[in-house]
């Protein structure tokens, strides 16, 4: 996504005992000095500004304290990731360590943290020269405080030593069932083997109730670049594949086939990569919605009257960018009248069809829209890059599409550095 910081920034001083090197988002090969207390966040208020997608304003903080290096999560929206895994409390970071925030990577490099073999040190009372130690002058009952103290002091940085030196991987959950629900944090959770989250290499299972009529998955989906990669299942039945995709793509739907779906109790639904194990290839599913709606009465002169309104908005798209939106709804509520009559017209079929030809549609200018928007901005031209944003913003007038929502946040961000003009 698009750089969005007036600042300009500097190279790390070289005398800096620790620092951080982008390896992955809009600021790659951009190195920080970590120095004291470092927060980094989407706000210039923060000592490292990241501008890239899922970054919260005030994100995560790296303190430094006594020469110990540790990690903490803000109450960010998408939480902050350490070597692939979410945290939850206080981290104590190690040269190597890998830090993800939003789609930013950023490496934890700490010179001085590693030996002359190069594994990592503990600073303090390990590094005392022997002959310090040896000029403390010490009675029988200095030495057995000293003793028991000194003891405890070992089992803690034993304990420390272990923690810091075995990297163990990150647990994995694809065989543990996830409960869906309608909350935003269940919108906002990422499921599989990528940027954020690990926990799921093989697969995730999500059960939920099935209520009434027509069940229409969303989902968006990333890194699926190889054929037939993530296989959908319900109730133990193939239902499809997620689409090929190397970046971002948003409100992919599937209908899920009521015949399969099992009423008054809990329905499982599963994303499978069939390429893990025994490979560890990168996927990621996230904005999961699972929308539930009541079969309306066959109807077809009505829903031939919608199939008209729907043919006239994709006509005059070119118009109102919002027509195409619209005459997708309009496709939608032909299927919906249609679903239950006992002999289905054509334009039963002809509306399904231009339900998916209008989203592969949409997918298309949401792409091209951020792409000449950060083009522009890359080349210095803000107001063209709002331009390309809010033409784009034209084509998803719902504020629940997720795309509607990540265009406002974006041009929310280049408002507040750049201001109106």
């Amino acid at each position: 996504m698009m750089v969005v910081n007036s600042k300009k920034r500097e190279q790390r001083d070289k005398s800096a005992s620790a620092f951080l090197i982008v390896l992955e988002g809009i600021d790659k090969g951009m190195e920080y000095p970590i120095e004291g207390e470092v927060t980094i966040g989407r706000t210039s208020d923060n000592v490292i500004v990241l501008k890239d997608r899922g970054v919260s304003r005030r994100h995560a903080v790296i303190r430094e304290e006594g020469g110990v290096y540790t990690l903490e999560d803000l109450n960010s929206s998408n939480g902050t990731r350490l070597n692939g895994r979410r945290i939850t409390m206080l981290e104590v970071l190690q040269d190597g360590d890998r830090i993800g925030i939003g789609e930013a990577v950023l490496l934890f490099v700490w010179p001085e943290g590693k030996s002359s073999e190069g594994e990592t040190t503990i600073p303090g009372l390990l590094g005392r020269k022997r002959e310090e130690r040896e000029k403390i002058a010490l009675s029988k009952r200095g030495k057995l405080i000293i003793a028991i103290t000194s003891i405890f002091i070992i089992v803690l940085i034993a304990g420390y030593i272990i923690k810091s030196k075995i990297k163990l991987p990150p647990p994995d959950y694809s065989n543990y069932p996830v409960e869906y629900s309608d909350s935003e944090d269940f919108f906002l959770t990422a499921f599989g083997y990528g940027n954020n989250d690990r926990t799921h290499p093989d697969r995730v299972i999500i059960l939920f109730q099935y209520i009434k009529g027509r069940v229409t998955l969303h989902y968006s989906a990333w890194q699926t670049d190889k054929a037939k990669e993530v296989e959908i299942r319900l109730n133990g039945h193939h239902i499809g594949y997620v689409p090929l995709t190397t970046t971002y793509r948003y409100d992919i739907q599937l209908e899920l086939p009521r015949k399969l779906l099992k009423p008054s109790q809990k329905n499982e639904l599963i994303f499978d990569n069939l390429l893990n194990p025994p490979k560890k290839d990168s996927w990621e599913i996230a904005h999961i919605r699972i929308e539930q709606s009541p079969l309306l009465p066959a109807d077809p002169e009505k829903a031939m009257r919608e199939y008209q309104i729907a043919m006239s908005l994709y006509r005059d798209r070119n118009v109102d960018p919002g027509n195409l939106y619209k005459a997708q709804k309009h496709f939608m509520m032909v299927r919906d009248l249609l679903e239950q009559a006992e002999k289905k017209p054509q334009i039963y079929y002809d509306a399904i069809s231009m339900i998916d030809k209008i989203g592969i549609e949409l997918q298309k200018i949401y792409d091209e829209g951020f792409f000449s928007a950060e083009r522009a901005y890359r080349y210095g031209d803000i107001e063209k890059a709002k331009y390309y944003l809010k033409q784009t913003l034209k084509y998803f007038p719902s504020r629940r599409d997720i795309r509607h929502k990540q265009i406002v946040e974006y041009l929310k961000n280049l408002e507040e550095y750049f201001g109106e003009r």
